[in-house]
């Protein structure tokens, strides 16, 4: 890409940080609808859990890009809001583990298929053959975005979760 795509004037990527940032927004209004007190981040955290499975705290901070101590404090918010516990590893007492608690993973659900339905309603409009042109473009961003080279970044992206 041309340096001059990084100042603004690439319509093609201009649209498509538009698209991300009302898809972010979308997330977020998600997010809140199902409970106001939880944030965007706090919810990749609890869907970073979902995905993997219960974990340590350096491998949840690993799969969202966060130090530790981040990792940590917003922990502690998630553990004291009820959605993730923090248990003693079975073998090594010295480590905590994470993981979902009942209403985290029902969070985690009802959040998604919000999202999914605030989708699907905006799309219904379209006529079958931009979807499938649409449909097209988002994979092809998407393989883009996942087979990018190491070390160019880390956002988690949810495949079904989300």
């Amino acid at each position: 890409m041309e340096a001059g795509g990084l100042r603004g004037d690439d319509p093609v990527v201009d649209s498509i940080v538009r698209a991300n940032q009302a898809i972010m927004t979308l997330a977020e209004d998600s997010v809140h609808e199902v409970r106001s007190d939880v944030t965007l981040t706090q919810y990749r955290a609890l869907v970073a859990l979902s995905e993997q499975g219960p974990c340590q705290l350096g491998d949840l901070a690993h799969a969202m890009g966060v130090g530790p101590s981040t990792a940590t404090r917003m922990c502690d918010r998630l553990v004291r809001k009820g959605l993730i516990d923090r248990t003693r590893h079975e073998v090594d007492r010295r480590e905590i583990v994470l993981s979902l608690t009942d209403a985290g993973e029902e969070l985690v659900h009802d959040v998604a298929e919000r999202r999914r339905t605030a989708v699907a309603v905006l799309l219904h409009s379209l006529p079958p053959s931009q979807l499938t042109g649409m449909v097209r473009d988002l994979d092809v961003l998407t393989g883009l975005i996942v087979n990018r080279p190491a070390g160019a970044g880390r956002w988690p992206v949810q495949s079904g979760a989300n």
